[in-house]
């Protein structure tokens, strides 16, 4: 019981310290030892208005655009205000954490994912920009 209003206090309290302002908002969940073992993004209507058919986040100075998700199997990565001089990769994990892709940031600002053969599940695409990291759950359904 007490782990559970933890739980949900820490949930509460990373809701809150996200902006007001911003189009969505990210709600992290932690483990009882303080880890994060879950982020999720909660578009709200103003977000979902502009265009339902992807997410976007803000990593750094690029803005990063992950659709359709979730996904019969393709999914695609466009990176908007990316510099020739900033490098980055791509991780692509099952659930387990087993790396199942990995791909570099080339002249081509949008990245294309095929999970056509893999299993329906959840899978996780880390994204290195630069120094800035960010962690994706993609659904294939």
């Amino acid at each position: 019981m007490i782990n559970k209003q933890i739980l949900l206090t820490c949930l509460l309290t990373a809701s809150f310290a996200i902006g007001a302002k911003a189009q969505s908002k990210i709600v992290y969940a932690y483990d009882n030892a303080g880890n994060r073992v879950e982020r999720t993004i909660i578009l709200t209507k103003s977000a979902q208005a502009e265009d339902p058919g992807y997410f976007k986040e803000e990593l750094g100075e690029q803005i990063i655009k992950i659709y359709p998700n979730p996904t019969d199997g393709q999914f695609a990565v466009e990176i908007i205000n990316v510099s020739d001089k900033v490098s980055g990769k791509f991780y692509l994990y099952d659930i387990k954490g087993g790396l199942l892709e990995k791909k570099e940031i080339n002249s081509e600002r949008r990245i294309e994912f095929d999970l056509s053969d893999k299993a329906v599940g959840v899978y996780l695409l880390k994204i290195h920009l630069g120094e800035n990291v960010s962690t994706w759950k993609i659904i294939k359904k």
